[in-house]
């Protein structure tokens, strides 16, 4: 049984590890409380067992659900069961038994989107809590080997929450650039036998507010004839609304990026998770399925993902089928990635095609990557891509065909256990486009990329206990080589000896031409923006801690602004949490692009209007409110519920001149205008065995833009909650077999 008490036998033959030192803050230094590892394997798992020493009243528990941030104590551990420093597992247990797992890539890189098939147990008394592992040989794809023992790769770690501080054995921590390259060696017996895992499920959707009702009926299969490939099947697929997204109020030109929360695309797809600066994805999951074409969600027929680890080669399939409607047929996504792996260097190739029928659209992605481990301390990755769009349009003869290049190359460099820098260069072409399958913030871009971080870790001094600085500077240039604004930022965070935190963020803006406010029209010339902000975080104890921050300065055609957010979070026993988080924002002269994206045609070219701008004065409310709770092992009660108020009080339209100066229009005339959001969801989970669950979750949402200022924040927000645009109790069964 797995429980968190280590009273089985095997736990008195197992290894035991306790040379633990601190390593957040990096000062290898000997924690002031005890931490032992127990580990041992058989033909099944890896059993993995932490005794924390640690008095009652110095614990941290804070509520955390399954998947989320934990941010209370918890224990860890990363595996690497290829032996090879370029793909490690991680699992997290916290002391009050949530659990987070994820995968870590490039020696040191986290990336949560993953999900596991494993065991685990938490126990506690006065002097010491426990957490127990268990992690099935099955629960990965790993590399060809017939070998019944093999040596793979450990990392065990444990974070104090109201010390701020993480312990580690070995000696190594997430900081350093060859991170995964020093964890410790064990010889683990393994007997793998072929594993089919079935996941039937059915959903049942009540829509209040048109009084339908909806039944769907499907299954998840992932099949491990090996230890080294899988096949895993999606028939029916149900991506429905168990998970809720942030409610975002977003008038710029950059793309709002959203996470994955779907279990089929989060586990053991980390071969296709391939990252670029400006947040750079070749393949972006979400799209499939998401919002494109008539800027509506999508369900999906069937998805397929085909993996095959080896020494040195892999390689992988992904494919999804979008449903076709009554008016619109469905789109085909379709990637390839294969990668070739040495001691000191990986390269790999991914081939993307994407057909959107019902737009007359096809999209075809190439790209090629590598790293390169040149020693400990330097390492360089690069990637060429080749984007490729055929779209047929209405009134012209044949297929318009538009491709173009992106390449980037980034050296990480640490100097000193607590130095490290980061150099990237960037050259995205004007038409360079993958956001049919990928995503991207910017196109048309060459760009200069610094980042370098120092810390001073456990100073001896009775005003500051540590000290992290890190400053960026940014150089770019679009491919007309306008003269775009040079940035330049600098963050301080500072930890006391009651390990409150100060933050401290200074941004500095040249003047230069904006290419992207316009959507493709004129650059604007713009004037220096500044941005100071300070943030201060009190002690987390038994009870409650709050979140304090306040930021001002320049924007715009030299207007200035505020922001100012509170968060008080307030912790309930053991198994709620409570937090509210208000944030509020002022600008006296935000610029607002009055043109239509829909009047923008193939070519990207639009009417006289695409050069127009509106000057706000704008003010922002957005509140949120979350309770998490767990009752027991196997009830998790989550609640989610969110508004943002902007008014928007019109002072002036402005034209845009070729030379990217501003003047006066009186070409429209501009009104004032509100916008309204409000979202809430209440979802329960219960656990009925290890990946068996019952969700019931009730969501209702509602969004309004009216012209005009309206009475009252409150007037605005109640009529967007009366007027509700979704409204519905869905119900899930998922089993496990």
């Amino acid at each position: 049984m797995i429980d968190g008490v280590l009273d089985e036998d095997h736990w008195f033959e197992a290894i035991r590890y306790d040379d633990f030192v601190v390593t957040q803050p990096y000062s290898l230094s000997s924690p002031s409380f005890n931490t032992q590892v127990l580990i041992h394997s058989d033909q099944h798992g890896l059993y993995v067992g932490f005794i924390n020493q640690q008095v009652q009243k110095e614990g941290s528990s804070r509520t955390s659900l399954r998947d989320e941030d934990i941010k209370t104590d918890y224990n860890e551990i990363i595996i690497d069961f290829d032996n090879q420093g370029l793909r490690s597992y991680g699992f997290k247990i916290s002391r009050n038994n949530a659990v987070q797992d994820a995968i870590w890539r490039d020696r040191n890189r986290e990336e949560i989107n993953w999900n596991g098939n494993w065991l685990h147990g938490v126990s506690i008394s006065d002097a010491q809590w426990q957490t127990e592992f268990f992690i099935p040989w099955s629960v990965v794809v790993s590399k060809t080997s017939d070998d019944v023992q093999r040596n793979i790769q450990l990392y065990f770690g444990r974070w104090h929450q109201g010390r701020r501080q993480r312990s580690s054995y070995p000696k190594t921590d997430r900081s350093q650039l060859n991170f995964m390259d020093e964890f410790a060696t064990y010889n683990a017996v393994i007997a793998y036998k072929p594993q089919m895992d079935a996941f039937p499920y059915i959903t049942l959707s009540h829509d209040l507010l048109r009084q339908k009702n909806e039944y769907k009926v499907g299954m998840d299969i992932f099949w491990k004839p090996t230890n080294h490939q899988q096949i895993n099947l999606s028939l029916n697929p149900d991506f429905g609304q168990i998970e809720s997204e942030d409610l975002v109020i977003n008038f710029s030109a950059i793309e709002t990026f959203s996470s994955e929360k779907r279990p089929f695309f989060r586990e053991n797809n980390d071969l296709f998770d391939i990252w670029g600066p400006e947040t750079l994805r070749v393949i972006h999951t979400p799209r499939i399925g998401g919002e494109s074409d008539q800027s509506e969600a999508r369900n999906i027929d069937a998805a397929l993902r085909l993996t095959q680890i080896g020494k040195q080669f892999d390689i992988s399939l992904l494919s999804a089928f979008e449903e076709d409607t009554q008016y619109h047929d469905g789109g085909h996504f379709f990637a390839l990635r294969g990668q070739y792996k040495s001691e000191n260097w990986t390269t790999g190739l991914i081939q993307t095609l994407v057909d959107r029928p019902s737009i007359n659209r096809q999209a075809k992605t190439t790209a090629i990557d590598g790293l390169v481990e040149i020693n400990n301390s330097l390492f360089l990755s690069a990637q060429l891509i080749r984007s490729q769009i055929n779209h047929s349009v209405a009134n012209r003869d044949g297929v318009l065909q538009v491709s173009d290049i992106a390449w980037w190359v980034k050296a990480d460099f640490q100097i000193s256990d607590v130095w490290f820098n980061e150099i990237a260069l960037l050259n995205y072409g004007e038409r360079f486009d993958i956001s049919d399958f990928g995503f991207v913030k910017q196109v048309d871009r060459k760009q200069f990329e610094y980042t370098t971080t120092y810390e001073w870790p456990e100073l001896e001094s009775k005003w500051i206990r540590d000290i992290k600085l890190e400053s960026s500077f940014i150089a770019k240039n679009n491919q007309n080589n306008d003269d775009l604004p040079q940035e330049l930022e600098i963050d301080v965070s500072l930890i006391l000896p009651s390990r409150a935190v100060w933050e401290i963020e200074t941004v500095y803006i040249t003047s230069g031409d904006d290419d992207l406010i316009t959507r493709g029209g004129h650059v604007v010339y713009l004037p220096k923006q500044t941005e100071f902000a300070i943030a201060y975080t009190t002690t987390q104890d038994h009870y409650l801690q709050l979140e304090l921050s306040a930021g001002t300065g320049t924007q715009g055609l030299n207007g200035g602004f505020q922001t100012y957010e509170f968060t008080p979070s307030l912790q309930i026993e053991e198994w709620m949490n409570l937090e509210l988080e208000i944030e509020y924002q002022r600008f006296d002269n935000g610029l607002i692009w009055l043109g239509d994206e829909d009047e923008i045609n193939v070519d990207g070219e639009g009417d006289d209007s695409q050069n127009l701008l509106g000057s706000f004065a704008l003010e922002e409310l957005s509140i949120a409110f979350n309770v998490s709770a767990r009752i027991g092992n196997r009830h998790e009660l989550r609640v989610k519920m969110e508004s943002a108020t902007l008014h928007a009080n019109a002072n002036q339209v402005y034209g845009v001149a070729k030379d990217g100066l501003i003047f006066v229009s009186n070409q429209e005339a501009l009104e004032s205008f509100s916008e309204s959001e409000f979202a809430v969801q209440v979802r329960y989970r219960y656990e009925i065995g290890a990946l068996s669950q019952f969700y019931l979750v009730y969501s209702r949402g509602a969004d309004q833009e009216i012209e005009g200022l309206p009475k009252s924040r409150r007037h605005l927000l109640s009529n967007t909650i009366k007027m509700a645009d979704t409204e519905t109790i869905n119900m899930k069964l998922k089993y496990h077999f």
